[in-house]
């Protein structure tokens, strides 16, 4: 791991303890809130207060009031509305909760969520006329439509009106619809920019019914699940709708949002309301049918009544796992091409990767993953009939937008944020693609290997986590985009009891630091992976948290990331490879003979890397078999895990850069034939 990329400001406990006085909160509390900004007691209270503070007004939003005068009329007329969704959790929830609210109004509305295959992404014109067909007057976009130009002229040709309403960055030329709801409009008030597709139709809704608080208790859970699902910041108004969600999921929530609580529960005894489920159990569930099969799944999910939702909650579950057993398949499939390719985030700066059998649905998915696992810009596609339909994710540091701007002639069509983008490419103009993102990256990427700097929000000791004051840090919540989990540094921290817990997929390990010892927790780390050993001393990040055990509570803590110190023999190579002198028996014992180069290499060829400990090789002579083998071109690294290539020609390891350093070191007689 890392430990460059760690970055938190300087502590200054004597404040952090007046704040924590004057705005009656702990100092861990008070130490988080100063490292993100708030330092005097009244910037606390505002950033509290925006869980409770009046919703905003929502003709603020461009052409709100042009929408509501629409909308007026087809209730008063009791026209047929059709409402044109998105096929992610944003776009379902936004589309159930417009849908629910005009049928209670007595209108009907007729809805259509695009097939993510056979539709692709947005408005299209086949939709519109099926809707006309249907008797559609009025058709209202939610999560999508911002570039619909040619679909609203279409309607406008059958007399059928266009609101669009939207929350993705805006074109030039806006569709030429009766209203344009958009917070990332020109002339939108940066308050709304933080909206959701489900923010802007509760807006949309609130405007209409003229009371946005009977509003958001009627679906505040939905709300909230699309606001979380999209990722959006949890700071002010979203703040405030997270909140009053998870309040409604924990006392009255949707009728099939209850029904996967409850097939949750059912394998994992309570499932809490908070964010984390949101995120991690609810919103991949709710996304699956868009994914695997049709997002009119999950919109049925959503207006079920007590008798069907048991069933539907059923499907939404096994499409979910089918997506999960998917996703695994791709992963595989993408890292097993990056090996065979040698690929380097360093020289190659992101990743471009095809394969006609892939499953669309996934892609964004397994393009995230390896996003964490490689820290570089990743694309991912698959064909769809005669073109290749792509997903896109990103690092801080890379705008997938702006980069797609810049490269747009090698690019049907795009669209997306920051951090997450679709695209359409021209097979033709697929390796002409990849070329010039990887050629932008580099050019643009702001640090060496385009990688995130650890959010980290200061150091602390131990004996500041208390069961009480580590509680009071949940005064803080909803944690989320926006609002991260807080995520603290320890020091020179001794390492013991190191446990592999689950058949090796998790670490348990005891720290110690200034007389006190916790239990620390590392999930989908084995001690290989982690490299530590008893008696090891390592800086941490982790976040804390309250265990309770027996009617006992304790601090645990939940490991981000681990730096172990060098042990001596590792101090020994780097004093080497910084050209500090050593003796010669220092620089011998750094030079690996044959059957340790044998025995590391057998470990990499069969991957099983739990067997590295067991070797009885010092540490300095490992950290030179792993370089030697990457020089050699034996093996490939993903940031973390070296793994060896394979059909591989036999290599002259002596003649590798470091082997050759060493040996000059020595006289010519130490030399010897390995």
């Amino acid at each position: 791991m890392l430990k460059e990329k760690w970055s938190f400001p300087p502590r200054d406990i004597a404040a952090d303890i007046a704040l924590a006085h004057s705005a009656g909160i702990s100092r861990l509390t008070a130490a988080v809130l100063r490292a993100r900004g708030f330092t005097a007691p009244d910037d606390v209270q505002a950033f509290f207060d925006t869980g409770r503070a009046p919703l905003s007004d929502p003709f603020g939003l461009p052409d709100m009031d042009k929408a509501v005068r629409r909308l007026r009329l087809a209730l008063r007329d009791a026209e047929c509305i059709g409402i044109i969704g998105d096929y992610d959790a944003d776009g379902v929830t936004a589309t159930y909760i417009l849908g629910d609210y005009l049928e209670s109004r007595g209108v009907k509305c007729v809805y259509h969520i695009p097939d993510r295959v056979i539709d692709g992404y947005g408005v299209s014109e086949s939709a519109v006329r099926q809707m006309a067909q249907q008797g559609v007057s009025l058709i209202i976009t939610v999560d999508t439509g911002i570039t619909a130009c040619a679909p609203v002229v279409c309607g406008a040709e059958l007399g059928v009106d266009f609101i669009v309403t939207d929350h993705h960055k805006c074109p030039e030329i806006l569709p030429d619809a009766v209203a344009v709801v958009d917070p990332w409009r020109d002339d939108s008030p940066e308050l709304y920019r933080g909206l959701s597709g489900v923010g802007v139709a509760f807006k949309l809704i609130s405007a209409l019914d003229g009371d946005g608080e009977a509003v958001l208790a009627r679906y505040a859970d939905v709300i909230c699940l699309g606001t979380v699902a999209d990722v959006m910041p949890l700071v002010g108004e979203n703040r405030r709708i997270v909140l009053s969600g998870l309040e409604r999921l924990e006392r009255h929530p949707n009728t099939g949002l209850k029904a996967l609580l409850e097939l949750l529960s059912g394998t994992r005894h309570h499932v809490e309301r908070n964010v984390q489920t949101v995120a991690f159990l609810l919103s991949p569930m709710i996304n699956a049918p868009g994914r695997m099969a049709t997002a009119d799944v999950s919109l049925r999910l959503l207006q079920a009544n007590p008798d069907e939702a048991q069933s539907i909650a059923a499907r939404v579950d096994a499409l979910n796992t089918e997506r999960q057993a998917e996703c695994l398949r791709i992963e595989k499939a993408a890292a097993a091409m990056l090996e065979e390719t040698d690929f380097s985030p360093e020289r190659d700066g992101g990743i471009f990767l095809f394969d006609p059998e892939w499953h669309t649905g996934i892609l964004g998915i397994v393009c995230a993953r390896l996003v964490e696992r490689y820290r570089c810009p990743v694309v991912l596609a698959t064909r769809i009939g005669d073109s290749l339909k792509a997903s896109a994710r990103s690092v801080r540091g890379i705008h997938l937008h702006e980069m797609f701007s810049a490269i747009s002639e090698h690019i049907q069509q795009f669209g997306g944020h920051e951090l997450a983008a679709g695209l359409t490419l021209e097979p033709e103009k697929a390796d002409d693609f990849a070329r010039a993102m990887r050629e932008y990256i580099l050019a643009h990427r702001t640090d060496p290997s385009c990688s995130d700097p650890r959010c980290i929000d200061c150091e602390v000791s131990l004996q500041e986590l208390t069961v009480s004051d580590v509680r009071d840090l949940s005064r803080l919540a909803p944690f989320g985009e926006g609002n991260p989990e807080p995520v603290f540094a320890l020091q020179g921290a001794v390492i013991s009891d190191v446990t592999p817990l689950k058949d090796g997929l998790h670490t348990r390990l005891s720290v110690s630091s200034g007389g006190i010892t916790m239990t620390a927790l590392c999930f989908g780390r084995a001690p290989w992976h982690l490299g530590i050993k008893n008696g090891d001393r390592a800086d941490l990040l982790f976040v804390p948290q309250v265990n309770t055990f027996r009617g006992t509570c304790s601090v645990n803590l939940i490991l981000r990331d681990l730096w172990r110190y060098p042990d001596a023999d590792e101090q020994k190579y780097i004093a080497f490879c910084e050209k500090s002198p050593l003796s010669a028996d220092h620089v011998r014992s750094l030079i690996p003979d044959r059957s340790e180069f044998a025995a590391v290499w057998r470990i990499l060829n069969t991957r099983r890397y739990e067997e590295l400990a067991a070797l009885p090789i010092p540490r300095g002579r490992l950290a030179v078999i792993f370089d030697v083998f990457a020089e050699a071109g034996l093996t490939v690294c993903d940031g973390e895990l070296y793994a060896a290539k394979q059909n591989v020609r036999k290599a002259d390891l002596n003649a590798t850069p470091t082997m050759t350093a060493l040996f000059g070191a020595l006289s010519d007689e130490s030399r010897f034939d390995i």
